[in-house]
């Protein structure tokens, strides 16, 4: 009677544990199931990294805009078109207060020019009179003239010296102002940040210079892949490292190499046509050279969007 007591017992405690390892078990598939959800791995290929890019020049496509403040400005003229090429400094657009600003400064500059002579004048006499000064000055220690002769001449003197410095304070004030209106007049135009291609044109003439600038500029000798990188896999990137970049419509794969690694870890830009794939994931932008000659090949697809493998 006691060992089946025994036996009963036994056989209770152990469909306790196995009870208990199965609730284990099923809580341990639960966590993984949500690690999963909240951390989801790369569709990297076996022995590589995968992921999307696009195709951009490595200067960046730069928005070329006027400095005319908060009211804006009227493209008077449109000195360039989309395709063309450009220097650093070469005027783009000429706008609409250009004249006026001109203007401006050139009645800044006659004025200058003016007050230049008048001061030149004003030295010869303030010279004439200083002479005539230290003579009077002379005559009345000899007691040759009257006081009131070496005062006149005096006052003369001190008056053309009072009159220069006037002038000339004045004549720094224009040049100062000089300054300023060729500052505003070079505002007047729109000119190329670097050397570049013209990729794009946003406002014509007649137009107010619109949200997105005059017109995007890239240097289109230089391309690159920016790869977006699942921040899981970011330690598994080197500086150098190898990539295969298929570009739709293009047979073969083209290489490149990763030449800088971004920082921040954001949400993704770029989105897979698979429809059941991830739209909210976190990663790390990676740039990849290209090799040169492939400026030829892509310079029409800036913005492309492409599929890399980092090997």
């Amino acid at each position: 009677m006691k060992n089946k007591k025994l036996i009963l017992l036994f056989s209770f405690l152990l469909l306790i544990g196995a009870i208990a390892y199965h609730q284990i078990q099923q809580q341990a598939k639960a966590a993984s199931s949500k690690l999963a959800q909240e951390f989801p791995q790369s569709k990297a290929a076996p022995g590589g990294i995968g992921a999307l890019g696009k195709i951009e020049p490595r200067s960046r496509v730069i928005a070329v805009a006027d400095d005319s403040g908060p009211e804006g400005a009227r493209v008077k003229e449109l000195l360039v078109q989309e395709g063309q090429v450009v220097k650093k400094g070469q005027t783009l657009a000429v706008l609409s207060d250009f004249d006026r600003r001109g203007q401006k400064l050139e009645v800044m500059l006659a004025r200058a020019k003016a007050l230049e002579s008048k001061i030149l004048a004003e030295t010869a006499n303030a010279d004439y009179l200083y002479t005539e000064f230290r003579r009077m000055e002379q005559l009345l220690q000899k007691q040759a003239i009257a006081k009131s002769r070496f005062d006149e001449a005096a006052k003369n003197y001190y008056q053309t010296r009072a009159m220069l410095q006037s002038l000339s304070a004045e004549l720094d004030s224009v040049r100062a102002d000089a300054v300023l209106s060729r500052q505003e007049l070079q505002q007047g135009t729109i000119n190329s940040p670097i050397d570049g291609t013209v990729v794009a044109i946003f406002s014509r003439p007649g137009e107010r210079v619109s949200s997105r600038g005059l017109a995007e500029i890239a240097d289109l000798s230089q391309l690159e892949v920016v790869a977006e990188i699942y921040e899981r896999d970011m330690p598994r990137v080197k500086l150098g490292q190898k990539a295969s970049i298929q570009v739709p419509g293009i047979a073969e794969p083209i290489s490149g190499e990763v030449n800088q690694l971004g920082f921040l870890v954001r949400k993704n830009d770029l989105n897979s046509t698979d429809p059941i794939s991830d739209k909210d994931i976190r990663t790390v932008p990676v740039r990849i050279a290209l090799e040169p000659k492939m400026k030829d090949v892509l310079q029409h697809l800036i913005y492309m969007q492409v599929a890399v493998k980092l090997l």
